[in-house]
């Protein structure tokens, strides 16, 4: 049973969730090199980037956020309003629980299936920024593909709440 549970971080939902956490981490320190790059480049060396604004706004930022989600969640980092939630009983509590359980499982049901369509209907049509329109011509499907997955890794470590699995 020891030998179980010291391969529990090794849970499919366990790797997606360090996967998804690692590339949130990644984006976050790249946005900050990035950042000082574009500084360094624009004010000492006269002249600007130009891909940057593209990639931190539409891959690292969505990348930090959605696949951000899932360890936000696991470490309760997320801002809460607890006032009434702490003057209820027992009962009181674990509905209120099962209410936002079922809440957050439902809003991210959306995020997944628009996300999945938004990216679907993207990769369909080949659409991808006009000529000329960015400077980074990659397909928006990819970064649109960012949302749902962000959102699935989060979706499953909610539903592993449900059944007891409240490890990190």
């Amino acid at each position: 049973m020891s030998f179980i549970r010291s391969m529990e971080h090794l849970a499919p939902r366990n790797l997606l969730h360090g996967l998804a956490t690692s590339a949130a981490l990644l984006s976050i320190f790249s946005i900050a090199v990035i950042m000082i790059f574009e500084v360094v480049s624009r004010y000492f060396l006269k002249s600007p980037l130009g891909w940057n604004v593209y990639l931190i706004e539409r891959y690292l930022m969505i990348g930090m956020v959605f696949l951000g989600l899932s360890y936000t969640h696991r470490t309760k980092s997320h801002v809460a309003v607890d006032v009434i939630f702490n003057n209820m009983t027992g009962v009181g509590k674990k509905i209120a629980n099962i209410i936002s359980i079922a809440v957050i499982l439902a809003v991210l049901l959306l995020v997944i299936w628009g996300g999945v369509a938004s990216s679907y209907d993207s990769w369909l049509l080949g659409e991808s920024p006009p000529p000329g329109g960015s400077s980074l011509p990659w397909p928006t499907w990819t970064w649109k593909a960012l949302i749902p997955l962000g959102a699935s890794v989060m979706a499953l470590d909610v539903i592993g709440e449900c059944f007891g699995n409240k490890k990190s």
